[in-house]
């Protein structure tokens, strides 16, 4: 039996030796097929027997593999890439024996064998499968596809064996070199996606290609095309690399969190579950999305994945060897939290095990070796970190240098320096923790003069304070910063530094950085002392050191020390969660509780998950009734407030906020009276706390974006009952109520703001120059109308608004607009009408504008086209400009500047016109004022009303941001049909009705007598 090796290649001199060293001693003919190489990689090949064949690239890796094919002339086939090799190498007697065993079975085409993605630089294992590189040597084979090339044997099914004593390690896919090769497999994927030459796999390679390259958009377009395709499973079964199908679709909608919300993450992770619940990768996603909310379902989901990867023997490709570390880490991590410690150490081993050099694991680690003796953490830290590489030594040396772990620092930190000849702050600190404070600080100032640096002069420093030397600092300060020295010399002398500048406490901080971690307690409190005021950037640097000692007796003595110091409120309740989480950890549960139970009212305080896992663990113990209860609904708030927190980002990141998260019980609020409204407001139950509400506020632009009001109003009423920014909140669900029409609610809710805050006017205008934030609310004296003031029908009150942030707010009016609705009239007027409003007249001191004549010109105009001369009257709001126009015109002209009711006041003669220009709306009694008009009028004479039209295209487009609905002095607010009956009633016919141009939201009507 006779074998041919095959591979093709281009500037592969690293890799291709290795490759063919791992199967030289099995085969009988090797064909390499190279396409362009400028190294020494055809050099190489001939060196090791490989016949070389030149290939002219044109992007189409089967050509350039079936070129190989044709000059073969073994009997089987093993065709590798130039970064695939066999572990352990290829012997031939083993090998011959394995074929021999399927020679002779015709049903058998092609051979899997296991296949390895490695990580070179960490020699780790990125995925595994088992995957075709062996088959016969047959006309009927041959690869297929420019790229991603399958062997196929025409339209026939292929028949596949596996080998399962082989194995295939890969480092295509290494950190440094997956960049370049999925650009290049984009490059040629696009051309045939371009070309319209689509075939059912090339939408999942253009998905993982782009999702390589960070093109997650495109990724997502792709996935989304594969996964619509009606026999997704069926291709699956052909080619099993194509499951990675599902978890490519979680992970995109996990990063696409500007397109996706949470909930659409889990139901891609139910999906994978659902139907390849056999994959550990997919256990493995479905924890990290419980893990920020619920420990003890991640736990269970991360603990199947492993399980299952432990056992795993399917043909599908398996991706979870690349989270492995993190789904060890992940289960250590929960453990940790819920107070299981062993298994919390056994974990966090493995997690190292897997990947030695990283930070976050061993921070775990020493946190529980915290609980182990000297001798013990050794082992176990030689265990998992091979003494004779330096890296290792090195790692261990630095990281262990801030943890309080004297005696192992020292160990690694001689090792490293002695054995490794390594230098850095571990030597200088490691002398400093040896008592050899002369030998640090005389290194560091020789090192000083001769380089100059800054990091010499903070290592003397370093060393004169933690030694207390004064000998040291009289000899070498003429080398420190003046910075250093004016701290040095504090801490010496035991003064304080009562007005440190920026420079002084920056140098402070960065001393602070290493005699935490060196000095004993008492010490570093004397080194705090020289800073008797507190900056909150110092009061984080002290709360953020002690907290890494994962020293929770320390940790918690530290906290109630420092809020003792400081008085910044936002600190002081970050602090009450570190006490409330110390407790826990020290086992004093009833404080604890106590402690979280105030912290609740706090409402400030930041939940995370270690809250959380505080409050779930803390439930399942047994506690006395009273505080068991009290713990279990502690813990349903805090947990349901996380998750709903989350969701609701993901919504609005997402843009997608129809899915309401479910609320606190509630009646139906629209449907309730004012007295029974009043009662409901009034919570007695656990308030929730602040970081939730803050996510519910950002929902609530939302809905108020979408005009949903419904859920508007059920997130309001949630804020009040919870004493959030209560009068913004309540003033926002008068409006909410208003626009439903729930007016007897919105005027409550209008009233209780002021009644809550008098100066609310500070609040709303906070941020902003409006002049009337220094309003405070008085009552004014009203009369009270609610018959139609045309026809005396009873009416309903329609609607409420705030005249607050109308520009022509006056203090004189009701601050609260009231507005009744006559159906007869289709007529709105407000019911609460000021007592003894003023009446205003021309005066010289009136500033005329130009802009007023434009405002002006269409009535005149209409008004020339009826009457070309003659007499006019003018009865309106600053109306000189218009008595200019009309003068203009050739009219004689007179003319009464009326703010209110004018009708007392009205000459007795007639006109040949009369204009009313924003007159008539700001009578109380509009139609006694419309009939003295109409006897004004000489028969045949004209008259041009322009008042506002409630009923007009403006105003329904603007609804409640129309800005006549808050005018103050507004009485009137008429539709064309209550003018025009009422211009009718005293004898006149409209001729003519048009839209304001000039005014938005107003009519100018037109009539004869």
């Amino acid at each position: 039996m006779k074998i041919t090796a095959c591979s093709i290649v281009k500037n592969e001199e690293k890799n291709i030796v290795r490759s063919i060293q791992s199967y030289k001693n099995a085969v009988d003919e090797i064909i390499i097929v190279d396409t362009g190489s400028t190294d020494r990689t055809v050099e190489l090949c001939e060196g090791l027997g490989a016949k070389v064949l030149h290939y002219k690239w044109d992007n189409d890796f089967a050509s350039a593999k079936n070129t190989a094919l044709e000059a073969a002339t073994g009997d089987w086939v093993i065709f590798l890439d130039a970064d695939e090799w066999f572990e352990p190498a290829l012997e031939r007697k083993a090998f011959l024996e394995a074929l021999k065993q399927v020679e002779d079975n015709p049903l058998i085409d092609l051979l899997k064998v296991k296949f390895f993605n490695i990580e070179e630089h960490t020699n780790t294992i990125i995925s595994s499968t088992v995957i075709g590189r062996i088959f016969r040597n047959s006309s009927e084979l041959r690869f297929k596809g420019k790229i991603h090339e399958e062997i196929k044997k025409g339209t026939k099914m292929l028949g596949v064996g596996i080998l399962e004593n082989l194995q295939i390690y890969h480092t295509g896919y290494s950190k440094d070199r997956v960049a370049d090769k999925c650009e290049r497999n984009l490059t040629l994927l696009k051309k045939a996606y371009e070309k319209g030459e689509i075939d059912p796999h090339l939408y999942f390679y253009l998905c993982r290609e782009n999702l390589l390259c960070g093109n997650h958009e495109e990724a997502d377009k792709f996935c989304e095309l594969f996964l619509a395709q009606e026999n997704v499973d069926e291709m699956i079964a052909h080619a099993n690399v194509l499951v990675s199908i599902y978890e490519y679709n979680i992970k995109l909608k996990l990063k696409l969190n500007n397109k996706y919300t949470i909930k659409e993450v889990k139901v891609a992770i139910d999906e994978a579950l659902d139907k390849y619940p056999q994959i550990p990768l997919h256990y493995y996603l479905e924890g990290c999305y419980y893990v920020k909310f619920d420990s003890l379902k991640a736990l269970e989901s991360f603990k199947k994945a492993q399980v299952l990867q432990e056992n795993y023997k399917l043909d599908y490709i398996n991706n979870f060897d690349a989270h492995q570390y993190d789904n060890y880490y992940q289960i250590a991590s929960i453990y940790e939290g819920v107070q299981r410690y062993n298994e919390a150490l056994e974990y966090s081993v493995l997690a190292l095990q897997n990947k030695p050099l990283d930070s976050r694991g061993f921070a775990l680690l020493i946190q529980l070796l915290k609980r182990e003796n000297a001798v013990n953490a050794l082992i176990i830290l030689k265990k998992i970190y091979n003494m004779q590489d330096e890296n290792h030594v090195k790692f261990l040396a630095h990281q262990l240098m801030t943890t309080k772990s004297k005696e192992l620092f020292l160990q690694f930190a001689i090792r490293y320096n002695q054995n490794f000849n390594g230098q850095d702050e571990t030597t200088y600190i490691a002398m400093l923790l040896a008592g050899q404070i002369d030998n640090m600080v005389g290194t560091a100032v020789q090192a000083y003069l001769n380089g100059g640096r800054k990091d010499d002069q903070y290592f003397i420093a370093l060393g004169i304070l933690y030694g207390k030397r004064k000998d040291l600092f009289d000899k070498y300060k003429s080398y420190l910063d003046k910075n250093y020295v004016m701290i040095v010399n504090r801490y010496l002398s035991g003064d304080e530094l009562l007005q440190p500048t920026d420079e002084e406490l920056r140098a402070w901080m960065h001393l602070y950085d290493h005699l935490f971690w060196c000095l004993e307690e008492r010490e570093i409190e004397d080194f705090e002392a020289i800073l008797p005021y507190k900056t909150v950037d110092i009061t984080k640097a002290m709360l953020e050191k002690s907290l890494a000692t994962h020293d929770y007796n320390y940790i918690l003595d530290r906290a109630e020390k420092i809020r003792g110091l400081i008085q910044e409120p936002n600190i002081r309740i970050q602090l009450d969660r570190i006490i409330a989480i110390s407790y826990f950890y020290t086992g004093d549960y009833e404080k604890s509780i106590d402690a979280f139970g105030l912290l609740i009212n706090s409402q400030k305080v930041d939940i995370d998950i270690k809250v959380i896992n505080c409050l779930q663990a803390l439930s399942r113990l047994t506690l006395g009734e009273r505080y068991r209860d009290k713990v279990e609904k502690l813990y349903t708030i805090y947990r349901n407030a996380v998750y709903q927190s989350i969701l609701i980002a993901g919504m609005l990141t997402a843009n997608k906020v129809e899915e309401l998260p479910d609320l606190e019980d509630q009646v139906d609020i629209v449907e309730l009276s004012v007295d029974a409204f009043d009662d409901y407001l009034k919570n007695e139950e656990s308030k929730l706390p602040e970081f939730y509400l803050m996510a519910l506020s950002g929902l609530m632009e939302a809905y108020l974006n979408q005009r949903s009001d419904k859920k508007v109003i059920d997130l309001l009423v949630t804020f009040i009952r919870n004493d959030f920014n209560r009068e913004v909140m309540m003033f926002k669900l008068a409006e909410a109520f208003n626009r439903i029409g729930k007016s007897e609610l919105a005027y409550y809710c209008h009233k209780k703001v002021f009644e809550l805050n008098k100066a609310y006017a500070q609040i709303a205008f906070r941020e902003s120059e409006n002049i009337n934030k220094d309003y405070i609310y008085e009552e004014v004296d009203t009369t009270t109308q609610k018959l139609c003031p045309l026809c005396g029908r009873e009416t309903k009150l329609e609607s409420i608004y705030s005249s607050l942030w109308n520009p022509e707010f006056s203090r004189n009016y009701p601050v609260i607009k009231k507005w009744r609705y006559c159906e007869g009239c289709i007529h709105r007027f407000q019911e609460n009408i000021p007592v003894g409003s003023p009446k205003e007249e021309l005066t010289d001191s009136y500033e005329l504008s130009p802009k007023k004549i434009l405002l002006g010109q269409k009535m005149m105009e209409k008004v020339k086209t009826y009457k070309k001369q003659g007499s006019l009257f003018i009865l309106g709001s600053n109306t000189q400009e218009l008595q200019l126009l009309a003068e203009e015109y050739g009219y004689v002209v007179e003319g009464i500047n009326a703010v209110e009711d004018v009708k007392e006041v009205l000459p007795s003669k007639k006109y040949d016109i009369i204009i009313l220009s924003n007159g008539i709306e700001k009578s109380k009694t509009p139609k006694e004022l419309l009939e003295k008009i109409g006897e004004m009028l000489n028969k045949g004479g004209i008259l041009s009303i322009k008042t506002p039209n409630f009923k007009s295209a403006y105003a329904k487009i603007e609804k409640d941001k129309c800005l006549e609905n808050s005018k103050p002095s507004l009485y009137n607010y008429f539709s064309r049909q209550s003018l025009e009956s009422m211009i009718r009633s005293i004898g006149l016919e409209a001729l003519d009705y048009e839209a304001s141009i000039d005014s938005q939201g107003y009519m100018i009507i037109t009539a004869i007598k």
